[in-house]
């Protein structure tokens, strides 16, 4: 999952310094290739440099990483929380706990992207929109969210639900309490090509076919396409 590497250190080299980065861009007053967004850059490839990372990453598929992790065999991996779920399926008898990835040597300054798992909306010609809305009004109930959480091995989103944390969560719980959270940098771009122009634009960079410069030069092409 190159982009979460990325994501993870850019919520504190960029938005630690700038938390309004975002509306700077749609402004027309920054860019990714003039923005700390570098900086972020150069500390993924440093870590691949330095073997942070198995042998052939880019020949790992999402399968394979999280059996490599719930198994032991790497140190961790870096996922959002839903992954917890899926390491106990594989290994019930292990324990994992989900931290933050730092982006500096002072923990202090750390931010995490964060974001809703997922959301629902029901059709305006819904044939049957009053039993829709019964089921939405219920996942956003405490009971509902609760439910859902459990299930999915997550947050909720609303405060005061009575909801036991995972251990394995607490310090997310911490850092979104905290507000020390921004929100998952490509939710708020204007179009979908920026994120694939990402995608495969790391993918290049790992492989040797492309750099860092031309990367994110491409990607503030695709974010002045607008949407």
């Amino acid at each position: 999952m190159t982009q979460l590497v990325l994501y993870a250190l850019v919520a504190t080299t960029v938005y630690g310094d700038d938390r309004d980065f975002d509306k700077k861009m749609q402004a027309g007053q920054a860019a990714f290739a003039q923005s700390p967004w570098t900086t972020a850059l150069d500390k993924y490839l440093t870590m691949e440099k330095t073997g942070c990372f198995q042998k052939n990453p880019l020949g790992t598929n999402y399968e394979a990483s999280q059996e490599l992790a719930a198994t032991g065999k790497t140190l961790g991996i870096i996922q959002g929380n839903w992954v917890i779920a899926l390491l106990k399926q594989k290994n019930p008898q292990g324990t994992f706990t989900l931290r933050a990835l730092p982006a500096t040597d002072d923990a202090s300054e750390t931010l995490i992207p964060a974001a809703a798992g997922a959301g629902y909306g029901v059709n305006a010609k819904a044939k049957n929109e009053e039993l829709a809305l019964k089921f939405v009004n219920f996942v956003m109930s405490p009971e509902g969210m609760n439910l859902f959480v459990k299930k999915q091995g997550g947050l909720p989103s609303l405060p005061d639900t009575g909801f036991a944390v995972d251990p394995s969560l607490t310090e997310l719980s911490k850092f979104v309490r905290a507000d020390r959270t921004v929100p998952f940098m490509d939710q708020l771009w204007p179009n979908a090509k920026v994120q694939q122009t990402m995608l495969s634009g790391l993918q290049e960079i790992f492989s040797g076919q492309s750099t860092p410069k031309k990367l994110l030069d491409d990607m503030d092409a695709d974010y002045k396409a607008g949407s």
